[in-house]
């Protein structure tokens, strides 16, 4: 099983799963380098961004935020949006902590990302606490927000 899975990390580095494949290894969510960042800035109280009328929908299904989160922690969210408009799935960003520390590309180079969601398994998170942004915009421009605070604990 081991070999398996060194194999199937040797494969995932060089790109031969490609992006958006799901694979059985473990991924950093966010970094240590970011993580330390983010414990250290002084942060401001500042009020999250109203939304937008008519803004897509983000719903998140995963991790389920009523119940006790160990890793590695699946992502899976919805994407809706309204009034006639369709989702650019290449909108979609993810940011980290009050700073706003952009973890996008840790999440799209793992997770299938669709116009109606994205489902990323296996995220490699430490026992802490975390707030992470995401948001996605539709064909009109309006941009849709989530932000949700979680406690991942030891398994």
């Amino acid at each position: 099983m081991r070999r398996r899975a060194r194999l199937c990390g040797v494969l995932a580095t060089l790109g031969i799963f490609g992006p958006g494949i799901p694979s059985s290894v473990a991924w950093e969510l966010m970094t240590r380098n970011e993580i330390q960042r983010e414990s250290t800035a002084r942060h401001s109280r500042a009020a999250p961004a109203a939304a937008q009328a008519g803004a897509p929908i983000i719903t998140l299904e995963e991790p389920n935020l009523n119940h006790r989160i160990t890793p590695p922690v699946t992502l899976r969210m919805t994407f809706r949006p309204r009034g006639g408009a369709t989702i650019d799935p290449k909108t979609f960003r993810a940011t980290y902590g009050r700073l706003g520390i952009d973890i996008t590309r840790h999440i799209v180079a793992h997770a299938t990302l669709t116009a109606s969601g994205l489902v990323a398994h296996n995220a490699s998170v430490p026992a802490g606490s975390y707030r992470v942004t995401l948001q996605i915009a539709d064909n009109r421009h309006r941009i849709g927000r989530r932000t949700f605070e979680f406690t991942v604990h030891r398994r």
